[in-house]
């Protein structure tokens, strides 16, 4: 419930970026340690949680990419660090 709260007020206040990077930060909080964490999510996934088309998702992962954060590979995404990804997402 926790987390679906946070998820609405997200949605609402923080660019789609900062919105990504707090779905990843918060699928990673279950994981031992920083990073680096493999979930295995596709362009698919992230698009049916709220972001839209594929395209978009990917247009999103690409970004956090360029700022160093996520690295998406072939039907996952790795997260770096949890700690940096939770930084650029708080609001």
């Amino acid at each position: 419930m926790r987390d679906l709260i946070g998820w609405s007020l997200a949605a609402g206040l923080a660019s789609p970026e900062r919105r990504m990077a707090w779905l990843l930060s918060s699928l990673c909080r279950p994981l031992v340690g920083d990073g680096p964490h493999r979930l295995r999510l596709t362009r698919d996934h992230l698009a049916a949680t709220g972001f839209g088309t594929r395209q978009r998702a990917a247009r999103l992962l690409a970004a956090l990419q360029q700022r160093g954060l996520v690295e998406h590979v072939y039907g996952a995404v790795v997260v770096h660090s949890r700690t940096r990804l939770e930084a650029f997402a708080a609001l």
